[in-house]
């Protein structure tokens, strides 16, 4: 990935990262994902801030198959933020 291969792009501001790891699979394996959760993620931060009158709750989430363990966000909508 680029992360790890950084210090082949030719600019020596970049900073390699050999140790790299994807929190979640491999970088790539479902682009097609990419749009429905964005989609799916800012609706549900939409819906969750209004049912509960707040948008800033603090949450941790975490997949079935998740390496690195949970992430903890501050609110909905960061976490709608993250999913791009």
């Amino acid at each position: 990935t680029a992360i790890q291969n950084a210090d082949t792009d030719g600019n020596a501001d970049t900073i390699q990262d050999s140790t790299w790891q994807p929190r979640n699979g491999s970088p790539g394996s479902s682009p097609e994902h990419t749009s429905g959760q964005s989609a799916f993620a800012g609706a549900a931060s939409t819906i969750l801030a209004e049912f509960f009158g707040n948008d800033n709750i603090q949450f941790t989430a975490e997949g079935d198959n998740s390496i690195s363990g949970g992430r903890t966000y501050s609110s909905f909508s960061d976490a709608a933020r993250e999913a791009g």
